[in-house]
C-alpha cells in the first residue's frame, strides 16, 4: 500500500497561537523574549502576589501567613474566594470567572485597574481546567498593568518588604504587637499589622536601590 505522509509542519503563527493558549510568553520592553510561564503555575503564582505564606520579619520569628490584597480577604481557589465556576451542579462542561483584588507592597498599578473582574472562561470539561485559564488569565492582566514584570517578579515587592521588616524591627515599642497581628489565625480574614497599613507603596527610587543592590550581588 501507499506510505502514509507525515503532517505538514505547522506555520510559525500557527504554532506560536497554540502556545499562546497553554502559557504566557512575556517581553521586555525593547522586544526582547524574556519569561515564560505554563499556564499550570499561574494559580502557584497568583497566590505568590496576594499572599505570603512563610513571611518572616526577624531572624528567630516563627514563619506566619500575611495576605497582601487591599481589602483585607484572602486569596484562593477554593469555594467562596475569588474564582466563580458555573455550572454548580457539578455538570460539565465549567466556564470560570475571576476576580482579582488590589495588591499591596507592590508598585501602584495604576487608577482604577484593580480590583478587576475578568471575562469568563471558554468552556473546559473540568472545574480545574477552566479554574487554571482563569488564573492564566490573572496573571497576563497583571503583567499588562505593571504588577509582574517581564519575568513574573511582583515590582517593587522586595524593596516594600525590606522597609517592612526595618518598621518592624525598630526600637518603637512596636514590634511585639506587630508580631501579636501577624500571629493570628484567623480562618478567612487576617489583620494586618499596624506597620504594614502605614507603609507607602514602594517609589521608583526604592525599586531603582533595589535593583541595583540584586545586579551587585
Amino acid at each position: 500500500g501507499a506510505r502514509r505522509l507525515p503532517p505538514a509542519p505547522q506555520s510559525a503563527e500557527a504554532a506560536a497561537s497554540e502556545l499562546m493558549k497553554r502559557a504566557i510568553c512575556a517581553t521586555a520592553p525593547d522586544g526582547r523574549p524574556c519569561g515564560v510561564l505554563p499556564m499550570a503555575r499561574s494559580r502557584e503564582l497568583l497566590a505568590d502576589v496576594y499572599c505570603d505564606s512563610r513571611l518572616v520579619l526577624e531572624g528567630g520569628d516563627p514563619e506566619v501567613e500575611l495576605d497582601f490584597t487591599a481589602d483585607g480577604s484572602h486569596f484562593t481557589a477554593k469555594e467562596g474566594g475569588q474564582f466563580l465556576v458555573l455550572p454548580r451542579d457539578g455538570t460539565g462542561p465549567f466556564r470560570c470567572q475571576l476576580t482579582l483584588p488590589g495588591v499591596l507592597l507592590c508598585r501602584p498599578p495604576g487608577e482604577g485597574r484593580l480590583p478587576k473582574t475578568l471575562d469568563w472562561t471558554d468552556e473546559f470539561a473540568t472545574k480545574g481546567g477552566a479554574k487554571e485559564r482563569a488564573a492564566m488569565e490573572g496573571v497576563r492582566y497583571l503583567l499588562d498593568i505593571g504588577v509582574l514584570d517581564a519575568h513574573f517578579e511582583i515590582v517593587g515587592r522586595a524593596a516594600a518588604l525590606s522597609q517592612l521588616r526595618e518598621r518592624a524591627s525598630g526600637r518603637q515599642g512596636s514590634t511585639r504587637a506587630n508580631r501579636r497581628q501577624l500571629a493570628k489565625k484567623e480562618p478567612v480574614v487576617r489583620d494586618l499589622p499596624a506597620c504594614l497599613l502605614r507603609q507607602e507603596p514602594a517609589n521608583a527610587e526604592a525599586e531603582g536601590e533595589a535593583e541595583a543592590e540584586a545586579e551587585a550581588v
